[in-house]
């Protein structure tokens, strides 16, 4: 008795053991001391759908925030009504397909998981599933076909997943952290439904550009109509979405990306409220090393690091690597010990801290590609004549080690040497010619040249002169301005003359008022009057019409009166005509 209690023991323990090699990675921790933030989330993609009987659905596992490794129990159960068919996806190593099932069967499976990717595939397999283990980690997704029963009735339709403790016992520790429900997925039959589109899942890739941005590309994945780009800088936290685009985008570049770390990034195809994801894919930024010969060494640059502190050049010559250069904290480096005529490696690291260090590509300089090349000379030179062509070899060695570095053989092609000749211009009145094309060396006119029509006079008019009040104008003469000849004659133009101005007469007591307008051009205005013999004059200089009062007049008799305008300057003055006189018999 005590030797079988002690064999049985003995076998519990190996069991334990056996356990432990194979899910060592398993954190034993008491469920109690966990969060809710540390549970991996499995979400269920659709949550519900409608379809009617005989319609195949794919649905969707989407893990994310996987706190850490854990194993379980992972077990899925359909409605009656429901099945699973087979996913069209083998098994890479024994062909066999995964996820088939018989109508009605439900399976599960324990599968040792770990949320990081490698390529362990340990699995336990229960009910002929085969689930590994990475299929549980961050931005990973499992999907599984469910067939609705042709003969199934209209009403919704459960589909089950749950995960339970594996191992658990008062006297031992839980090999399994997590305990909880997934969420079911719902199914609801309607004969009149129809079905939306499946999305496949898209693959995703990642590259850097030269600044060390983070380019996600994907394929077009059928009927999307839109997709979703997540992030996450640990593959134990949860995803963040960093941006959306629209249908026929398939690339989004992620700028915030502190460089020389790792990022991890998946997306999501978009069809309705409907949609799948691609697995998550992981980037480890680094240094972008780009070498250049613009000066007389080699030229390094590169993308620095937000969380670098320095970075050590190092360069291989011969097969023999080592440092050229340390702890710099610039983003380029000249490499003035460089030889000329030597192939050379290079590459940087930037230094995170002294535990950690992230390596650039590697720039090989192709052979002979630091030469130092002189001016290109000419060799072999065969003059070309005017119907013979000639050649010559341009050349270029390298001025270091004399090394012909290039030779290129150029045609020098056959003609003539062309000088125009008897050229004339043509002027006002005379032809030109745009002379004959003759070969300098043999003589030989090769084009006659053509006549050149007359120009024309181009005629300026010059000597004018505007008329005025006191002096004559001038039209002036028609002179061409390139020959210099007067082809018309101008004319003369009269002095400018006054209007009278319109006036009004009244008589009054021993006076009488006198009102003229005003008379364009006019400085002032001239007024004369008298009985018989001689007139008396009176000037008024104002622009404006005026009325005007002459007084001690001698009553009861007849004067006559006139007004003129005028215009004065300097000491010159022009009158224009007197008006007609008028005559007014002055009041007692």
């Amino acid at each position: 008795m005590k030797i079988t209690i002690k064999l049985i023991a003995f076998l519990m323990c190996f069991s334990m053991l056996f356990e432990c090699c194979f899910t060592g990675f398993v954190v034993n921790a008491d469920e109690s001391q966990e969060t809710e933030s540390q549970r991996p989330n499995i979400q269920m993609i659709p949550e519900n759908s409608t379809v009617k009987p005989g319609d195949t659905v794919r649905v969707d596992f989407y893990v994310d925030n996987n706190a850490g490794f854990w194993g379980a129990m992972f077990t899925c159960k359909f409605d009656s009504g429901l099945s699973l068919v087979e996913s069209g996806k083998t098994d890479s190593d024994t062909g066999e397909n995964l996820l088939k099932y018989e109508i009605g069967d439900s399976f599960s499976s324990y599968v040792c998981v770990s949320p990081a990717n490698n390529d362990n595939k340990l699995t336990y397999v229960y009910s002929n599933s085969k689930i590994y283990y990475n299929n549980y980690y961050n931005g990973k997704m499992l999907s599984v076909y469910v067939k609705v029963d042709d003969n199934a009735k209209e009403g919704e339709y459960s589909i089950s997943f749950t995960n339970e403790e594996l191992f658990s016992t008062k006297s031992a520790k839980k090999f399994v952290t997590d305990s909880f429900d997934y969420i079911d997925a719902k199914i609801t039959v309607d004969n009149e439904a129809t079905q939306d589109p499946v999305l496949e899942s898209p693959n995703v890739e990642l590259s850097a550009d030269s600044q060390n941005n983070v380019v996600i590309s994907w394929n077009s994945v059928l009927n999307a109509q839109s997709y979703d780009v997540y992030k996450t800088k640990n593959i134990y936290t949860s995803y963040q979405k960093i941006g959306s685009v629209e249908q026929g985008t398939l690339q989004y570049t992620d700028t915030d990306t502190p460089n020389y770390m790792e990022y991890y990034y998946l997306v999501k195809a978009n069809y309705n409220n409907k949609y799948t994801y691609s697995g998550g894919v992981s980037i480890t930024l680094k240094p972008v090393l780009s070498v250049s010969y613009e000066g007389d060494y080699p030229e390094l640059t590169w993308v620095k690091g937000d969380n670098a502190i320095y970075y050590d050049i190092y360069r291989t010559e011969n097969g023999k690597t080592t440092v050229i250069a340390s702890k710099l904290e610039t983003d380029r480096y000249t490499d003035t010990s460089a030889k000329g005529c030597i192939d050379y490696k290079y590459y940087v690291k930037g230094i995170l801290n002294q535990y950690s260090l992230k390596t650039s590509n590697t720039i090989t300089v192709l052979s002979k590609g630091v030469h130092t090349p002189a001016t290109a000379v000419k060799e072999n030179e065969v003059n070309a004549t005017c119907t013979t062509d000639g050649s010559y070899d341009e050349v270029v060695y390298c001025t270091v080690c004399g090394e012909e570095l290039s030779r290129e053989t150029k045609t020098v092609f056959a003609g003539h040497t062309i000088e125009i000749q008897n050229a004339k211009s043509a002027a006002c009145t005379e032809v030109g010619y745009t002379g004959d094309k003759i070969c300098t060396v043999c003589g030989e006119t090769v084009e006659k040249g053509e006549e050149i029509p007359e120009t024309g006079h181009k005629l300026a008019t010059k000597n004018a002169k505007k008329a005025t009040y006191f002096s004559k104008g001038y039209t002036g003469n028609k002179v061409c301005s390139i020959c210099g000849k007067t082809v018309t004659k101008g004319k003369e133009v009269s002095k400018l003359k006054l209007d009278k101005p319109k006036i009004k007469v009244k008589a009054a007591s021993k006076s009488f008022k006198v009102n003229y307008k005003k008379v364009k051009g006019a400085t002032g205005f001239q007024l004369r009057y008298r009985i018989k013999g001689k007139w008396i004059v009176k000037n008024f200089n104002t622009k404006k019409s005026i009325t005007k009062t002459i007084k001690k007049l001698k009553k009861g008799k007849k004067y006559r009166v006139q007004v003129r305008a005028f215009v004065k300057s300097g000491s010159k003055k022009a009158y224009s005509t007197w008006t007609k006189s008028k005559t007014l018999m002055v009041k007692k």
